[in-house]
């Protein structure tokens, strides 16, 4: 059977800094970029290494020139390039389904759950919806339609 190959013979810390620095709008765009989706963005061809994590659009734009994207169709908008993003083959689209998957349920692993736990026990309604809310906005929805 085919498999990935080059899926474990780099580092995939760009992905990995892409989880990190997720709020709620990031984490549907990984969504929807799993699900088939698209991602649109402003390119920018001189974005540097230190440069990746000031902000998303140079983080969508590294993956994109490093190949974790493909770009579908791009336009100008004044004198700004932006382009429409999706994850190219399987061999990604693995790195993002299983990889991201795994790195958030890692980050639900590390979280302190004794406040869920006592909410449990004292049966506290409130604090826990509170800490159930808490652990949902640190994770995607999209560990939930396995």
């Amino acid at each position: 059977m085919p498999r990935a190959y080059w899926v474990n013979t780099s580092s995939n810390n760009i992905i990995r800094g892409l989880i990190d620095y997720a709020d709620d709008a990031v984490k549907e765009q990984i969504e929807d970029l799993i699900a088939g989706g698209t991602v649109e963005t402003q390119i920018h061809e001189d974005v540097t290494y230190n440069e990746i994590y000031d902000n998303m659009d140079n983080l969508w734009n590294f993956m994109f020139f490093t190949g974790y994207f493909c770009k579908l169709r791009e336009w100008m908008r004044g004198d700004n390039i932006y382009a429409e993003l999706a994850i190219p083959n399987r061999e990604v689209r693995y790195v993002f389904s299983e990889k991201v998957q795994n790195w958030f349920r890692d980050r639900v692993k590390t979280r302190d759950m004794t406040l869920l736990y006592t909410a449990f026990i004292y049966k506290d309604c409130a604090m826990l919806k509170m800490e159930l809310d808490g652990i949902f906005e640190e994770t995607i929805s999209y560990i939930g339609l396995e």
